[in-house]
């Protein structure tokens, strides 16, 4: 989520070309080499419900507008948490502008498992998403997230369109 190289928000321009299942993993004030933070577990924790056959959590999840829509289903223990980091200058979210600082947010559990969270917005520019923790008091837990959403959604800078013609390859 700080990364040195890639926007807090890329995921949103490839997501959609990933084929299902698909699961996504941020992790809160890790950088690109997710030295401090990141936990070995979770890939652990993956693979063994691979291995074995175990099923794998349900996390069906969109975000609209300002607000991250979520199905988690009842069968499944879970904490459910958003984090957010505010950088009031720019929308650049980098460990060298905003440092460790995405805060953690308990979100209470309902017996839905359906939630709408609203995305946070501070002056400037607010970088927000909500991790879940499936099976959270066992030797192998799971760890899944939205993808990062970022308000204002405005740029700095108009988007990029190439001038060069490519040629159609049946899409």
């Amino acid at each position: 989520t700080i990364d040195e190289f890639f926007a807090t928000d890329s995921w949103k321009f490839y997501w959609e070309d990933i084929p299902d299942k698909k699961y996504l993993q941020y992790v809160p004030n890790g950088n690109h080499g997710l030295t401090e933070g990141y936990r070995y577990q979770n890939v652990f924790s993956f693979y063994d419900r691979l291995i074995h056959s175990k099923d794998l959590p349900q996390m069906e999840w969109h975000i609209e507008k300002d607000v991250f829509h979520l199905d988690l289903g009842i069968d499944t223990p879970y904490n459910i948490s958003l984090w957010k980091i505010n950088n009031p200058n720019s929308r650049d979210f980098r460990i060298w502008e905003v440092g460790r600082n995405w805060k953690k947010i308990v979100i209470k559990n309902n017996k839905s498992g359906k939630y709408k969270i609203t995305a946070p917005i501070d002056e400037g520019f607010t970088a927000s998403l909500v991790e879940v923790v499936f099976y959270p008091d066992s030797e192998a837990p799971i760890t899944l997230t939205t993808g990062t959403q970022v308000l204002p959604n405005k740029y700095s800078f108009s988007s990029y369109e190439s001038k060069i013609k490519t040629k159609d390859k049946g899409k």
